[in-house]
Parts: structure tokens; C-alpha cells; sequence
């Protein structure tokens, strides 16, 4: 598990780096918005719904909450269901670095 700067995960973007973006805020969170392209599953529903998901493809794993805290969390959560050869993220200073870095939310 890493922590990702905004600046990082961008570069994901750019390089077309095959990986899925997951939003563990809650859903009244995200009735501010939500990064392009990313999955809603709240953390108090993470594990069920991450048993559910099909992510033998997905290598990369990018979490991302309000502010970073939440995110860490989730990355330790899919790790014991998807094991350890996947590469977890945690999207550092959440959606609040997301948005000073002036990028546009959905």
C-alpha cells in the first residue's frame, strides 16, 4: 500500500497505466461531486462489495476519501480479500488535494 500525491495518480492519467479509481466517501460526500471515471463503494460497504467486483485484470487499485484517512483503511481492506500481488493506493490529502490542485469534479 502507497500513498499517491494528486500530481502521481495524474500521471497514471497520462500514461494510460490500466487501473480502477474507487471513492469510499459516503453518499451524502459525494453529492459534492466525485473524480471522473471513479467507482462509488462507501467503506462501510467496501467489503461486501469488493467480494462482489471482478478485478483479476486491475492491477492498480487507486482509494480516494475525503482526506486520506479513510482511503488507507480500504487499501488494507482489499488487501485481505485480493491479496497482496495488486498494488493499493491511497490517494494522499483525499479529495480535498484532488480539488485545490484545481481539477474538475463530476
Amino acid at each position: 500500500m502507497k500513498r499517491i500525491p494528486v500530481k502521481e495518480y495524474l500521471s497514471f492519467l497520462n500514461e494510460g497505466l490500466k487501473h480502477i479509481l474507487i471513492d469510499v466517501r459516503s453518499d451524502v460526500e459525494i453529492e459534492s461531486g466525485m473524480i471522473d471515471n471513479a467507482v462509488h463503494l462507501p467503506l462501510h460497504d467496501l467489503n461486501k462489495k469488493l467480494l462482489e467486483m471482478d478485478a483479476e485484470e486491475i492491477q492498480h487499485i487507486v482509494f480516494y476519501c475525503r482526506s486520506g484517512y479513510r482511503s488507507l483503511s480500504a487499501c488494507d481492506i482489499a488487501a485481505k480479500i485480493w491479496g497482496t500481488s495488486k498494488e493499493y493506493y491511497s490517494l494522499d490529502g483525499g479529495i480535498l488535494a484532488w480539488h485545490e490542485s484545481q481539477k474538475v469534479l463530476l
